[in-house]
């Protein structure tokens, strides 16, 4: 049986409208698909129990999840978004050695708007140049 040693929270994360086009950046991008379809992701790091870059030689992270307080949409407040990942906790392609998580957002067609689904506001993207302001992603640490 593995031993629980704690929880991370990571909130304040963010998908900026800047990000670069493809998915030639390590750490955040956005793809329009010929279908129409559009792909904005970013990459989180993911720290241990000593709130450090998690070392996998004695510690591990387990059961990701992410929480949308926002999710993309039109002007009219319709929801764009079909589906999201979390990819598997990797450290390609980071600079600095880094393990993170992808988190990647499937929409419709790409947003210009996103609604708060605690206040029901539609927030103009062109405001603060943010897909997604807010997404809090949650995981498990457990004892190698």
């Amino acid at each position: 049986m593995l031993q629980v040693i704690g929880a991370g929270v990571r909130g304040g994360n963010n998908i900026p409208r800047s990000i670069h086009v493809g998915y030639g950046h390590w750490s955040a991008g956005k793809v329009y698909c010929p279908d129409g379809q559009f792909v904005m992701y970013v990459r989180v790091p993911v720290l241990g129990s000593n709130d450090q870059p998690i070392d996998h030689h004695i510690e591990d992270s387990v059961g990701f999840t992410v929480e949308f307080p926002e999710v993309p949409c039109d002007s009219a407040g319709n929801n764009l978004m079909d589906h999201y990942t979390i990819r598997q906790i990797t450290n390609y392609n980071s600079p600095n050695g880094i393990y993170s998580v992808q988190i990647a957002i499937f929409c419709k067609k790409e947003p210009t708007h996103r609604i708060n689904l605690n206040t029901g506001d539609v927030i103009n993207n062109d405001s603060d140049d943010q897909y997604i302001g807010s997404m809090p992603i949650s995981y498990i640490l457990i004892k190698r």
